[in-house]
């Protein structure tokens, strides 16, 4: 066997990898590090947000999503309760 090792078989156990922002460059580094953790992806756009998860759950990715204004505090306390 070549020791190819399936997304599921590893992402369980991995640190999950926040991604803040869903735009094209979040897009991108949630793509990279997603192919080794799973992702938690905040942004302030709730559209936007859905649409990423959707698009990263067709792909494959382990992801979940938040709506977070990241310059807000109360929000960004209460993301990192969760």
């Amino acid at each position: 066997m070549s020791g190819v090792v399936s997304r599921g078989d590893y992402v369980a156990s991995g640190p999950v990898a926040l991604v803040v922002g869903c735009g094209g460059m979040g897009m991108s580094v949630a793509r990279a590090l997603g192919k080794r953790h799973p992702l938690l992806i905040v942004d302030i756009d709730e559209k936007r947000l859905a649409e990423s998860e959707n698009t990263l759950l067709l792909e494959g990715y382990a992801v979940q999503t938040r709506a977070c204004d990241i310059t807000n505090t109360a929000e960004t306390r209460a993301l990192g309760e969760a």
